[in-house]
C-alpha cells in the first residue's frame, strides 16, 4: 500500500506500506486485482468504479511499481 507520510494509521505490517510525501498522495485508492481495477471516491456521495480490463491492470500496475520502487520505506 502507497500512503502519505507521517500516516500512522496501519493496518497491516509496516512492510506492507510505503510512503510518499503528501503532495503526491490523493485518498482515492486504486485496487488493481488480476485484470480487475476498482478506483474508489470516497464522496460525498461514495462511488466506485471497476474496470475489468488486461491491459489498463497492466499498465497501473508497472505505475504501481514505479512508486512503490521510489517510495520511501515505512518504519
Amino acid at each position: 500500500m502507497i500512503i502519505k507520510k507521517g500516516d500512522k494509521n496501519l493496518v497491516a505490517p509496516a512492510s506492507w506500506y510505503r510512503c510518499v510525501p503528501k503532495e503526491f498522495f490523493e485518498p482515492n485508492p486504486i485496487y488493481i486485482y488480476g485484470t480487475k481495477i476498482a478506483i474508489l471516491y470516497w464522496g460525498p456521495p461514495f462511488k466506485a468504479i471497476v474496470y475489468d480490463n488486461s491491459d489498463i491492470s497492466k499498465s497501473l500496475r508497472k505505475v504501481f511499481d514505479f512508486v512503490w520502487e521510489k517510495a520511501e520505506v515505512v518504519k
